[in-house]
Parts: C-alpha cells; sequence; structure tokens
C-alpha cells in the first residue's frame, strides 16, 4: 500500500515539475534554436546568401553530417545544462523537437527545392509528421530522464531514513544529507519569513480598511449633521415666516 501511495506521489511529482518558462526558453534558444537557425541559413538549400556552394562534395552528406552534429550538440548541451541543474527534464523534450524540426526543414530544402503551392504543403505536412515524431522521442528522452532521477531520489530518501534510524550510512551521502537538511531549513526559514509578512501584509491592509471605514462612517455623521443643522435652521426660518404671517392676519 505504501509503495502504491510512493508511486501516486512520484508520478505527481512527474507531471508538476516543470522548468520555468522564461528559464526554459532560454535555454532552449542556446541548445536548439538559435543553433538551428545559424545552420539553416548558413548552409540550407533555401537561401541565396548561404555557403553551401562553398561546401566540397557530396554536399548533401556534409549537410547531414552537420545536421548530426547539430542534433548531438543539442543533447549534450541540455544534458550538461540539466547535470548542472540549470534547468528540469522537460528541456529534453523542447530542445529533441525543435532541432528534429530545423534539420527537417534543412533537409526539405534539398529534397523540395521549389516553392510552388504543392511543394509547400507537402513540406508543411513532412514537418508537422517530423514534429510529432520529434515530440514523441523528446517526451521519451524525458521520462528516461526523470525516471533516472526518480530512482536517486528513492535511494537519497532510503538512506536518509537509515541515517534518522541511526544505521550506518556511507560518509558521501551523510554530507549529502547534511547539505539537504540546511537547505531545507534554510527553505523553511523562507517560508516563514514569507508567510509572515503576508500575515503583515494582511494585517496592514485591513488596519488601513477599517482605519478608512472609520473615517467614511465619520464623514457621513459630519455630512448627516450638517444636513439636519441645514434643516432645522429651514424648518426655524419657515417657523419664523409662518409665525409672522400670522401675527398680521390677526392684526
Amino acid at each position: 500500500m505504501k509503495n502504491i501511495e510512493n508511486n501516486k506521489n512520484m508520478w505527481k511529482n512527474f507531471s508538476e515539475q516543470r522548468t520555468d518558462f522564461f528559464v526554459s526558453a532560454g535555454f532552449l534558444l542556446i541548445e536548439s534554436i538559435i543553433p538551428g537557425i545559424l545552420v539553416w541559413l548558413l548552409v540550407g538549400n533555401d537561401f541565396s546568401f548561404s555557403f553551401l556552394n562553398n561546401l566540397p562534395d557530396p554536399k548533401v552528406g556534409y549537410i547531414i553530417l552537420i545536421c548530426i552534429i547539430y542534433l548531438m550538440f543539442t543533447f549534450l548541451s541540455t544534458f550538461i545544462f540539466y547535470i548542472l541543474k540549470l534547468h528540469k527534464e522537460d528541456n529534453f523534450t523542447y530542445a529533441t523537437t525543435t532541432t528534429l524540426v530545423f534539420i527537417t526543414l534543412i533537409l526539405l530544402g534539398f529534397a523540395f527545392n521549389k516553392n510552388d503551392t504543392v511543394f509547400i504543403i507537402i513540406k508543411l505536412v513532412i514537418v508537422l509528421f517530423s514534429a510529432i515524431i520529434a515530440v514523441t522521442l523528446g517526451v521519451f528522452i524525458t521520462y528516461i530522464a526523470k525516471n533516472k532521477s526518480f530512482k536517486k531520489l528513492e535511494i537519497f530518501e532510503n538512506y536518509l531514513s537509515d541515517y534518522k534510524e541511526g544505521k550506518s550510512v556511507p560518509l558521501k551521502i551523510i554530507d549529502k544529507i547534511k547539505k539537504y537538511e540546511i537547505n531545507l531549513e534554510q527553505q523553511k526559514q523562507k517560508q516563514k519569513k514569507i508567510d509572515d509578512l503576508k500575515i503583515e501584509l494582511e494585517n496592514k491592509i485591513e488596519a488601513e480598511y477599517q482605519q478608512q471605514k472609520q473615517k467614511d462612517l465619520e464623514k457621513k455623521q459630519k455630512l448627516n449633521e450638517k444636513l439636519d443643522s441645514k434643516e432645522k435652521k429651514a424648518r426655524l426660518k419657515e417657523q419664523k415666516k409662518e409665525a409672522k404671517k400670522n401675527k398680521i392676519e390677526f392684526k
């Protein structure tokens, strides 16, 4: 039962853990988009200003080699940034998909070098199909990376449990546990500060609201008193007029 619960939590974390959008986009530019655009512009067959004609024969062979190097660069750079914990596993999906789409575009420039409507539609269909395959491959790579990450986490949690129970744990793991506990404590302190700040802000807003409410009430009371005073004066004035009128009639 406990294992089932752990698996549920694991898959919940799998679906919830995502790299921040702007961080992911920034690394995606480095890992795939900028290199892809450069390769496409510099050696692609879709642009007249490319350096394609400067390549030795067979040109297509060299283009394929460049595309393979580009794909390897994407995978290695994504892997390195992932190992350095600069982004999470989901960037494997984005980077792989983007790179394979760029490679497809580059190679299609040689397969279909005409730009009439039919060939453009064919290119779009092939690019779409390659994108679907690329997403599938990227998700699979991300799945493998996440599984590896979960296994490491599970092993660490087992060591942590043993450490708390006083069992023998490797010295290297003890150092990691201490760092983990320090980091956990820092996160708790940080969260406590955030919670305290939130409470303080809520209290301040409530106090200002009550103060403003009291001011509005006092203003309303003063206005009512002023209106009552005017009404009273008007009534007295009317009474005086009426009394004066009655006095004249009596005479």
